[in-house]
């Protein structure tokens, strides 16, 4: 199976928002970024929309065939050295495929070589398990504690990890 990853499609949200199962998913993968669950598509839409306008890409990973990911980028600083990935999501009846290090390993690629970034951030829930052991698995460090994030009235502490540019010897 041959996974890319492409711009966002607004015929992607029915798909991506049929994998949040829960209130707790939901926070997790949103961070506070949307003020109600359950979400629509077209709430969705509409975010992606206002995010267009502004520094965030959303991209999408397929198989050519079939939405299995999403994840936004911005650049966090005027300098444009560093990218931050977040709101990142794979079909949840897909876990356990690998689909997350390949929906990673793609934004990676495009990061390094496509933009010339030096580092690739994340920041994820303390509890959030899963994707802590993905990240750590692909080399991503914790580099310390990022301001908590809100969603339905609770409140999430989040690490900030990050990965460097490994430098090619000449």
């Amino acid at each position: 199976m041959v996974l890319t990853l492409r711009p966002y499609r607004e015929s992607d949200a029915e798909t991506i928002v049929s994998w949040l199962a829960d209130e707790h998913a939901f926070a997790l993968w949103s961070a506070g970024r949307y003020e109600n669950w359950p979400l629509s598509a077209e709430g969705m839409n509409t975010r992606m929309a206002e995010d267009a306008e502004g520094s965030v890409t959303a991209l999408t990973m397929t198989d050519g065939v079939t939405v299995l990911g999403h994840l936004l980028m911005r650049f966090p600083n005027e300098e444009k050295d560093e990218i931050r990935l977040f709101s990142i999501i794979v079909d949840s009846r897909q876990r356990g495929r690998g689909l997350g290090r390949s929906l990673l390993r793609l934004a990676e690629t495009y990061a390094f070589d496509t933009l010339s970034v030096k580092r690739i951030t994340i920041s994820v829930f303390e509890e959030n398990a899963p994707a802590r052991t993905c990240y750590d698995r692909l080399g991503y460090t914790v580099i310390g504690a990022d301001t908590p994030a809100v969603c339905l009235g609770r409140s999430y502490a989040r690490l900030l990890v990050e990965k460097r540019k490994v430098q090619e010897q000449s």
